[in-house]
This record gives structure tokens, sequence and C-alpha cells, in this order.
């Protein structure tokens, strides 16, 4: 095994000659080693030095608190791997140490080997997780800090993250609505169209790829309704099982109103439109009788007939801006020879 570089251990052991023999083992190995005989001071090299790792005994002697609360407090105070010595193989035992720390449970009687592997095993368990919570910090700020609602529900429907997004597009605090059901908070038993959303949120699980776009109706605190685009996913475990569904919706009400009321001006636009150019084609034909001379104003007619035409093809078109030239171009070659002759003309249009 190589030697440690800069790494200070506690040994924290209430048997003098057990704490010589393994402070003897460790600083062979290139640690140095702080050695406390009871918890008050192991509390207090903790405060005094720069610890990188506790070795604790559990028994600590009558007179001091035990191993385990004494790493608690610790716990409490710094974020440090603890290596729990003892000499107790009972399971009890091992459960008791479970609940604190995770880094190691070791027998006195392993023998040095063991004893230096779990040092090593738990330095990198602890490397891993300081890794795994500077990315779940940054991940976190991510999400807290765009202005989407994220949030993440479980298969029972019941919240387990609620972003500030979500808070601020809600009205709720992810406090009022975690451990919650959707249908209990955002999400209405049925919405406007009558859906029943409560039977989508247990659909979504089952077809995810279904919903991973969807939009529906959802409620904020104070009671009023909005809409939101959703963008859905399933995130799955190594053995491809459904953990959670993650959601990052947003507001989209007042971009339907506006949608609402375009539609409604092009409507109302194209009503107009289609009844002055009927009026001015009626005003031809007026024009037409009063000279007494039918067709000869048919070139103002064939330019009136443009304008519809275009005007048709415009609002029947995705696009306002554009129109599809062959198709305008057939129908309006067709409307002028009808209007020009009374015979029937086959036309050939190659463009």
């Amino acid at each position: 095994m190589s030697n440690a570089t800069n790494q200070t251990l506690l040994l924290v052991e209430d048997d003098a000659i057990i704490a010589l023999h393994e402070a003897s083992i460790l600083k062979n190995h290139g640690f140095d080693v702080k050695t406390a005989h009871s918890s008050s001071s192991a509390l207090d090299a903790v405060h005094s030095h720069k610890i990188d790792l506790v070795l604790m005994d559990i028994d600590l002697g009558r007179d001091s608190a035990d191993g385990t609360e004494t790493a608690e407090k610790i716990l409490r105070e710094k974020e440090l791997p603890i290596v729990f010595l003892t000499s107790h193989r009972e399971r009890e035992m091992v459960d008791r140490v479970k609940g604190i720390t995770r880094y190691g449970y070791v027998l006195k009687s392993a023998g040095e080997f063991v004893l230096l592997e779990s040092i090593q095993m738990a330095f990198e368990l602890f490397r891993a997780n300081l890794r795994l919570k500077d990315q779940e910090r940054e991940s976190r700020a991510v999400v807290e800090n765009i202005a989407d609602a994220v949030l993440r529900y479980d298969h029972e429907g019941r919240f387990i993250f609620f972003s500030r997004g979500a808070e601020r597009m809600f009205g709720f605090t992810a406090e009022e609505v975690l451990g919650k059901k959707g249908t209990k908070t955002i999400n209405l038993q049925l919405d406007s169209d009558g859906r029943d959303q409560s039977t989508m949120l247990v659909d979504i699980f089952r077809e995810p790829e279904k919903y991973a776009y969807n939009e529906n109706e959802n409620a904020r605190k104070d009671g009023t309704r909005i809409m939101v685009a959703w963008h859905n996913k399933a995130v799955s475990d190594d053995q491809g099982n459904v953990l959670f569904m993650q959601c990052i919706g947003r507001d989209i009400t007042e971009q339907l109103k506006l949608k609402q009321q375009k539609d409604f001006l092009l409507r109302e636009l194209n009503h107009r439109v289609k009844n002055n150019l009927a009026l001015i084609n009626s005003f031809i034909n007026l024009k037409e009788t009063a000279l007494g001379s039918p067709g000869i104003l048919s070139d103002i007619r064939s330019q009136i007939e443009a304008i519809r035409i275009v005007h048709e093809k415009l609002y029947q078109s995705e696009d306002v801006d554009r129109i599809i030239f062959g198709e305008y171009i057939e129908e309006f070659l067709y409307t002028v020879f009808e209007s020009f002759t009374d015979r029937q003309v086959n036309l050939q249009i190659e463009m």
C-alpha cells in the first residue's frame, strides 16, 4: 500500500495501550495521527486540528459518551468520514453505526491490512460523495434559477421535488406540496375539457412517450386556472424501472390568449375583405349593365378576382405572408378563362 501524504487521522480509543499500537501502525504508513481517549477530547481535537478522517471506537468507557453519540456530535459540526472500530460482532452493533455513517465498520481483530484498506476505501467514498454533492448543488442551482416550473412526482402522483420556478408559477411553496398528490394541489380533478387528470397522472407512467409533450390546464393556489405546456420525461434506474417523472412546465396562458385574439382578428379581416371584394364585383356588374356592354370591364374583374384568390390562399395557409404559387396560378387561370369565354377550355399548365 502506498504511504499517505498530508492526511491526518483522529484515533478515538479509550484504551491507551491499544491506541498506542494502532497509532504506531498508522504512522508507519505515512499518516499523521492525533489521539483522543474520550468523547470530549475527540470533539476538542476536531475543533483544534484539521482532521481528514476519524477512527472511532464504539465503546469509550463509562465516563464518556459512546462512539456513536460522539460521531453524531462531530457530524453536526463538520463533514468527515468516520470509520468505526469495535470488538463487537453483533448485528445490533452494525445496525447502530449504519444509521450514522456508511464509511465502514472494522473489527479490531481484523488485522493491519483490513484496517488500512478500510481507511483508503473510506477516503475514496468520501471524495465520491463530495463530488456527488457538488454536482447536485450545481444541478439544483441551474434548476432553481430557470423561470420554468420543474417538478418530480412518484408512482402515487405525490410530489418529491418542486422548484422555485414552480413556486412562482403556482403560488405554492415546496413545503406545501411535497408528499402530496398533484390532484390535491396543482392538478384539476376535471379540467375545462372534461379530462380526468388523476387518470392522466397514472397513465403517464404506463406510456411516458405519449406525454413527452403535453398541454393541460392547471390550478394556482388562489384558484385561478392557467394553461401549461409540459415536457415530461421518465427517469429510470439501471434496470429500466421508472423511478419518477420529471416535468418541466411553461405558462402559455397569455400566449394562447394572444393566438385566440389573432385568430379572431384574422377571421374578422377575412370576412370584411370578402365582403368588400364582392361589393366591388357587384359595382362592376352594375356598370357593365348600365353601359349595355357585358364583359367590357372583364380586365378589372380579373384583377379583382386575382386579389380574391390571393386573399383566400393567404387565409387558408398556415403562413399569412406566403402562398403556394402553383395552386394560385392554376386557380387564377381557370377563373380567367371561364370569365372570357363560354367555350370549354382545356388548360395544360407546366411550371
